[in-house]
């Protein structure tokens, strides 16, 4: 087992000594760079982290100046890393502040750089941890859910195909995929998820037409022959709906793509249902806003025939890439029923891999 490496670097790091080192259970090192105010330490961790580990960094700051100094925010770039330990304490002069940082890669895969910024006061000094690592896939599928967006009742039989991926997918077998979780009562599954010919891949189609508008989600499990991840958690979701016609349902950019644009129409996909009292002249998107952060400039503009023009500008695929949560459009209109509902955005390889 590995143990932990601390490194100090004292007054090379200006007015604050910082100490750090990590502890997993692989031999992997890792990569990690340290601001603090406009100077830095620079310390590299060499290796790969599997995305499926968990990777915890220790963190020491040692007050060098003659006042005392008090912890006064800890932030972090995404919800992948977790601080503990160092909120609002006090470090008297010469005093020591240890605290933990926890690096969770799920859903990453290449090389990932995240940041923790830690305010001192009342110097209003800001120590910057740049985490960066190669996120490796042990195994898992290519795009990791089933996100159909918007689909209307009728589209039943359309299908999302998800390939195994990861360095060992050649050598895994997948069991028979079952339910785990949905998000209604109801008796009927609103999709059918079902292994490939290759015995490699997953088909999901949406099946039952016959439910009310709204937002379906399932979990459901693919069994594996591997002997750490044995089952494989597969979401999929979907947004039926009567009332919006929406294209595409899915945003995709390229890998390697530069800085770009894209445009989704939104139209009343049936203003004259019953349980809809807006009328066609009055159909409105309302806002639409990249989430879960901003990944592009939006701009909305209407259309002949009752349609909604919604451009997204500068999109960088290489900044999304980074995201630890899904990114997507969430898209308002003034239909009841509709009031708000949302347009995955994904990043792919080429061929269509995630």
């Amino acid at each position: 087992m590995d143990e932990d490496v601390t490194i100090s670097r004292g007054a090379a790091c200006s007015q604050f000594a910082v100490c750090f080192g990590r502890t997993h259970g692989m031999t992997a090192w890792k990569y990690m760079v340290l601001f603090v105010a406009v100077m830095f330490c620079a310390v590299t961790f060499g290796g790969a982290i599997d995305a499926h580990k968990t990777v915890t960094y220790h963190f020491a700051v040692t007050n060098t100046t003659d006042k005392p100094q008090t912890v006064e925010s800890v932030r972090s770039s995404c919800a992948c890393l977790k601080a503990t330990g160092a909120t609002s304490a006090t470090l008297s002069p010469g005093g020591v502040l240890p605290f933990d940082v926890v690096f969770n890669p799920a859903g990453m895969e290449g090389h990932v750089e995240k940041r923790v910024w830690v305010t001192l006061a009342p110097s209003g000094r800001i120590a910057t941890f740049n985490v960066a690592a190669d996120v490796r896939l042990r195994l898992g599928f290519k795009p990791m859910d089933a996100a159909f967006g918007v689909i209307g009742r009728s589209d039943t039989g359309r299908e999302i195909v998800a390939k195994l991926s990861g360095y060992e997918a050649n050598g895994a077998k997948l069991g028979t995929p079952f339910l785990a979780t949905k998000s209604t009562k109801d008796t009927k599954n609103v999709f059918d998820v079902r292994l490939g010919d290759d015995g490699k891949s997953l088909v999901v189609k949406f099946r039952e037409k016959d439910v009310l508008p709204g937002l379906y989600s399932e979990l459901w499990t693919i069994p594996t022959s591997d002997t750490e991840i044995p089952a494989i958690l597969f979401p999929v979701s979907a947004r039926v709906a009567d009332a919006v016609a929406v294209t595409p349902q899915v945003i995709t950019v390229g890998w390697d793509e530069p800085v770009c644009s894209r445009m989704v129409m939104v139209r009343d996909g049936n203003f004259s249902h019953k349980e809809h009292k807006v009328h066609k002249e009055e159909f409105q998107v309302l806002s639409a806003e990249t989430k879960p952060r901003k990944w592009g400039d939006v701009k909305i503009s209407q259309r002949p025939l009752n349609g909604w023009r919604i451009d997204i500008e500068n999109i960088d695929p290489r900044e999304v890439r980074q995201f630890s949560k899904r990114p997507f459009l969430e898209v308002k209109t003034n239909l009841p029923g509709m009031e708000s509902f949302e347009i995955p955005l994904r990043v792919v390889q080429n061929g269509g891999a995630e």
